[in-house]
């Protein structure tokens, strides 16, 4: 009886082994190694392999020569890659693995796009992409994704343009336009620049090519999908575009940097990590255009991410040549889900135009030797501490996506050793109690030499930025400039000739090539044609309120090729405490562009931009002779026989040791301060104060005809002074 349970218990364990056992085998056969052998080969080439093509499950090995893929893998169990180059050779070839390792000396890449025209649909079509499909992937120290300049071709002659749907152009022919992709390409002195394209969130285009002599293709394509797993960056993401030849006589424009779109649970790596899509240069020494940045996704899980270690490093910039381009490119974009990865310090963020996140706070805020903007219309940054911009540039609003508001709040703001900060103001109803943008520091704001900070007014609206802090402090050499960033001059958009603004300068009415100059505290100047005063242009107005200029300066007239000058912005200070001005604080308004002539054809002279306005409010109003205040109206420009009008000078106004109460009442009509606010001392120089520096609100000149020449602005300093018979101690 015994024996027979036995027997009957041994059956039952053998089945159990047998349907255990069979599946190990067939779990042992499937995840079998297979490593490459072929040196340069095609990858579905099963002589190739040790072990043949690798098949679902499998562990594929490469250690050395180039393999290329042509379609899409097996589902790996995974690859890694060493020593060695991974081509994807069409649009489709999908790598699908649940680990990838891409280690030192390897480089993955993918084939040139090579479209010259659209397909039926008036689409690009692409040819060729790094795509991978994972659970994990890790992009190790050494090991590179490299796409640089394998987007669409640019152009290859004098006459041709670019390729790709952000492609820049030639015009008539010779020098051609950047291209675009995440940010516009730059015009060139003919050529005309690419345009965006590509989605913010979910990127996927190659970058275009310029266009013009031997001009730079795009930059490529990177799709990484690792489904909810980790992907570490330890290594490169190279899609930037290429430049142009940098050779003498050559015009061709840059290409625009390509896509990077990355999903996954968790993104990790160190500062050797890096992901760019940079923009390339245009020709040297002719007129070509800048290439514009590409873009960046990176999808995570938010919840997952938080507390996971990243320090890689981002760069979409534009190329910044400084040859003869008429108009800059513009930077990419990096789309972020939340703000995890923006921690107390974005020095990893080299150049980038940050979308996704809006409204934050944090604790501290560091930034150096980086580039960082954020790019959503409305901004509201908040931190409860200081702020230190330091070999770097902030900018809030982009002035790219049309700005509806900002707002910036922290304890302490210092700029140091050239740290730049730009607001960009959202439009306002011209209400002089309202703003666009808002900076409230609660302490102190500290402008060291080298830094500056530009105030961006709405160029259409003329809607502005408020700063309001206890102390304001602005060394030598250092201060605020809005030197042509108030209203726009004038620019063939459909309909639109005349300067934007109250006192934008109009176009000659009879040939719509001569522009005004713009006027705010003194009027503009007439634009002059010698020997055919039909076709001068008329100048712009001044504008109200001497005591509280809260208004940027406007446009000179224009059209497309002689464009107006832009007007100088607005300042808008409020010190609760002292403000000592040892720097420079500037809104003085552009020239119009040069006069242009084609095949022996005058196209005109662009008007003058007028002086902007510096408004300054605080209980204690001093400086150095450093100091400088200035609101100049731009000057005319001239050719033999037509002179633009120049800009009329702005209005400058420092109010100190004036009430709260007092300067509400002024403000509900400035220019009745005296009859409204009893004993205030209105005047027009600071020689009883301790400012001992210089306040400039000149008109521009036109050196062909003075009639030309806009007016001076205004200066005043409004003040309450002490009661008569008041004791000091001093202590």
């Amino acid at each position: 009886m015994e024996t027979k349970h036995k027997r009957k218990f041994f059956r039952r364990n053998l089945t159990a082994f047998y349907v255990i056992a069979i599946p190990a085998c067939f779990l042992s056969a499937t995840y079998a190694m297979t490593t490459w052998t072929g040196g340069t080969g095609d990858w579905s080439a099963p002589g190739n392999w040790s072990s043949g093509v690798p098949a679902d499950g499998s562990d594929a090995v490469i250690t050395n020569g180039s393999v290329l893929l042509t379609n899409a893998t097996a589902n790996l169990a995974s690859l890694t890659i060493s020593n060695a180059m991974l081509t994807f050779s069409n649009w489709d070839a999908a790598l699908s693995a649940t680990n990838i390792i891409i280690q030192n000396n390897a480089t993955v890449t993918h084939v040139t796009n090579s479209a010259s025209t659209t397909n039926a649909l008036g689409e690009w079509p692409a040819d060729g992409r790094v795509w991978v499909v994972c659970t994990n992937f890790d992009l190790q120290a050494g090991g590179q994704i490299n796409a640089f300049g394998r987007g669409y071709r640019g152009g290859v002659v004098s006459t041709e343009s670019g390729y790709g749907p952000g492609k820049g152009t030639v015009s008539p022919s010779y020098y051609g336009g950047g291209a675009g992709h995440g940010g516009k390409g730059g015009m060139a002195s003919v050529g005309y620049p690419g345009g965006i394209y590509d989605q913010t969130n979910a990127p996927i285009w190659p970058g275009s090519g310029g266009g013009g002599e031997r001009a730079g293709a795009g930059g490529g394509a990177v799709r990484i999908d690792a489904s909810n797993g980790p992907v570490t960056i330890n290594g490169i993401i190279n899609v930037d575009a290429k430049g142009s030849t940098l050779i003498a006589g050559v015009g061709g424009g840059g290409g625009s940097g390509g896509s990077i779109y990355i999903t996954c649970g968790t993104f990790r790596g160190a500062t050797n990590g890096l992901l760019t899509a940079k923009g390339g240069l245009p020709g040297s020494n002719k007129g070509g255009g800048n290439g514009g940045g590409g873009r960046i996704a990176l999808i995570y899980d938010t919840a997952a991410q938080v507390g996971v270690p990243c320090a890689v490093r981002f760069n979409v910039s534009e190329s910044h040549a400084t040859l003869l381009q008429f108009t800059e490119s513009d930077i990419g974009t990096l789309y972020l889900p939340d703000t995890t990865l923006l921690t107390t310090n974005w020095s990893n963020f080299e150049d980038v135009r940050i979308y996704g996140v809006s409204n934050f706070s944090l604790d501290t805020l560091s930034i150096s030797n980086a580039f960082v903007v954020l790019g959503e219309s409305r901004v509201a940054l908040t931190v409860a501490n200081a702020v230190t911009i330091d070999t770097a540039t902030l900018k809030l609003g982009s002035g790219i996506t049309p700005t509806e508001y900002v707002q910036f709040n922290c304890g302490f703001l210092a700029l140091v050793n050239t740290g730049a900060l730009f607001i960009y103001s959202g439009p306002t109803n011209d209400v002089i109690t309202n703003y666009g943008a808002h900076v409230s520091v609660t302490n102190d704001i500290l402008v060291s030499g080298n830094t500056w900070i530009y105030p961006v007014s709405d160029n259409t609206n003329g809607g502005s930025v408020l700063f309001s802090a206890r102390n304001v402090t602005i060394s030598e050499g250092g201060g605020f400039n809005a030197n042509g960033l108030g209203y726009k001059g004038g620019y063939y958009y459909g309909t639109q000739t005349n300067g934007y603004g109250p006192g934008g300068g109009s176009v000659s009415p009879n040939s719509q090539i001569l522009g005004g100059g713009a006027g705010y505290g003194g009027g503009g100047g007439t634009g002059i044609w010698i020997g055919r005063p039909s076709r001068n242009a008329s100048c712009g107005s001044v504008y109200p309120w001497t005591n509280a200029p809260l208004s940027a300066g406007s446009g000179g007239g224009g059209q497309h090729a002689p464009r107006g000058g832009d007007g100088g912005g607005l300042v808008w200070i409020e010190a609760a405490g002292t403000f000592v001005l040892d720097g420079t604080i500037q809104a003085n308004g552009y020239r119009g562009y040069d006069p242009k002539t084609v095949l022996g054809i005058l196209e005109g002279t662009g008007g003058a931009g007028s002086g902007g306005g510096i408004f300054i409010v605080a209980n204690a109003f001093r400086g150095a002779s450093s100091g400088v205040l200035s609101a100049c109206g731009g000057s005319a420009s001239n050719s033999a026989t037509v002179s633009s009008g120049s800009g009329g000078g702005g209005r400058i106004a420092v109010w100190h040791r004036i009430s709260k109460d007092d300067q509400q009442t002024i403000l509900a009509n400035p220019d009745n301060a005296h009859i409204n606010v009893p004993g205030i001392l209105i005047a027009t120089n600071f020689v009883d104060t301790r400012f001992e520096g210089s306040c400039v609100v000149s008109n521009g000149w036109s050196y062909l005809d003075q009639s030309a020449n806009g007016q001076p602005g205004t200066i005043v300093r409004l003040t309450v002074p002490p009661p008569k018979g008041m004791i000091f101690s001093i202590h």
